[in-house]
């Protein structure tokens, strides 16, 4: 057993730091506080180990959250987003090509249809229909700088080349439209002419020494 001198005079033990008697009731209480101080900061620093981060007060790529989104922009779209697919003549062609043929038909079917409408002979209907056609150069050239124009201004649009299916959807359902609506206008023109009513026949002259339709004479009383 530790003598009492081994301690420096101490009964409690060893001399303590804050100077209070070792074993006395001021140093076990102060023991006891020391220890309450030590476990709640272990359970604070657990906590905040255990709290989520905090929610960013913005949501990224957006500089002002409260702008309202331009035309053709996702809000909270990732800045980084692939480019839109360029657009290449040759791409358009095909369609533009088409279009051009269905203009020029439009074109000789309404010529041709006024001649027609007008009982102009039909050699020279024939002759206003080859007339009708776009002139050779003008029509290559609109074949070659459609598409080119097409596809500048869909660039600039910001239209994805991924949509061309959308395109060729939609001008095939318009070509049928148009075709659709031309036929309409041109049976109701027929209707129209058919429920017209027919003059009557003009009743032909007797010729001399040929008797003329016989008279009915009155009958008197």
């Amino acid at each position: 057993m530790a003598s009492v001198p081994a301690f420096g005079g101490n009964r409690g033990g060893k001399k303590r730091a804050d100077g209070l008697p070792p074993g006395s009731p001021q140093a076990v209480a102060a023991d006891k506080e020391k220890d309450r101080k030590r476990k709640q900061a272990l359970r604070e620093e657990a906590a905040k180990l255990a709290e989520p981060p905090p929610l960013p007060s913005a949501i990224p790529g957006l500089a002002n959250p409260t702008a309202p989104a331009s035309p053709g922009e996702v809000p909270g779209a990732d800045a980084a987003s692939p480019p839109p697919i360029p657009w290449e003549p040759a791409l358009i062609r095909e369609f533009t090509d088409e279009l051009i043929e269905a203009a020029e038909d439009g074109r000789v079917q309404k010529i041709t249809g006024k001649a027609r409408e007008a009982r102009i002979p039909e050699r020279v209907v024939k002759e206003i229909s080859n007339d009708a056609h776009y002139p050779a150069s003008a029509k290559k050239s609109l074949q070659i700088s459609t598409p080119r124009v097409t596809a500048k201004w869909l660039n600039k649009a910001g239209v994805s080349a991924e949509y061309a299916d959308e395109l060729a959807f939609v001008t095939s359902l318009g070509a049928i439209f148009i075709q659709g609506r031309k036929l309409s206008q041109k049976l109701d023109k027929l209707i129209e002419l058919a429920n017209q009513p027919q003059p009557a026949p003009a009743s032909t002259p007797a010729t001399p020494g040929q008797p003329g339709p016989a008279k009915i004479q009155p009958i008197h009383p």
